[in-house]
């Protein structure tokens, strides 16, 4: 029985569509099944390309190499994005939800620090991967409090307070937290991500 020579790329264009579908459901790390994904795109037009230049279909031939085009680009960006989105931050902050009023767990440098709906503070420094309590980081230099905040995004607008919130990193569990720094108290509090600021925080 003849062979279907077509079988071998109609099941490569099979392994793409499922690799893609996978990467987008969040299956496998979206950049990286993209990144994958189109670079086996460009290898499959190249090689449609070929079959319609032998077989002398000029315009498939044309039409491939205008996807093929297309593949480069968009694999460039995604590499761009992959590698601009792995930047090794100094340290990472992570916290432990859970649910508790305002507590005083240390004070340093003139402030006074606080957790809310937090059990601990911990700091992970990217150079040692070693984790810090917040006091050991501050008391050995390795952090400041505006080392924290600068990482952070603000809240604008805000009057008496500021609001910072980070969104951690995925390589960190427990890295999305959000922290208060009460500007008449001097008082910083870290608290859970999804926190909305309410007045009774900075004043008790």
């Amino acid at each position: 029985m003849k062979k279907n020579k077509n079988i071998p790329m109609i099941i490569f264009a099979m392994i793409i569509v499922v690799l893609m579908a996978i990467s987008i459901t969040g299956v496998i790390d979206e950049q990286i099944g993209m990144c994958i994904s189109l670079f086996l795109v460009i290898i499959f037009t190249l090689l449609i390309a070929g079959t319609a230049h032998k077989s002398g279909l000029l315009a498939i031939e044309i039409l491939m190499f205008i996807f093929m085009i297309v593949g480069v680009a968009l694999f460039g960006l995604n590499v761009y994005n992959l590698v601009k989105g792995e930047k090794e931050y100094e340290f990472q902050v992570t916290v432990t939800p859970n649910e508790s009023v305002k507590q005083k767990f240390l004070t340093f440098d003139g402030y006074d620090y606080y957790t809310y709906n937090l059990k601990d503070v911990k700091v992970t420094m990217s150079q040692d991967d070693k984790t810090y309590s917040l006091e050991q980081a501050f008391q050995e230099g390795k952090l400041t409090l505006d080392k924290i905040k600068s990482l952070m995004v603000p809240n604008e607008g805000t009057v008496g307070y500021k609001i910072y919130y980070d969104g951690g990193q995925s390589k960190y569990e427990n890295s999305q937290y959000s922290l208060v720094v009460c500007e008449n108290k001097k008082e910083a509090i870290f608290t859970t991500y999804d926190y909305v600021y309410t007045e009774d925080m900075c004043q008790n």
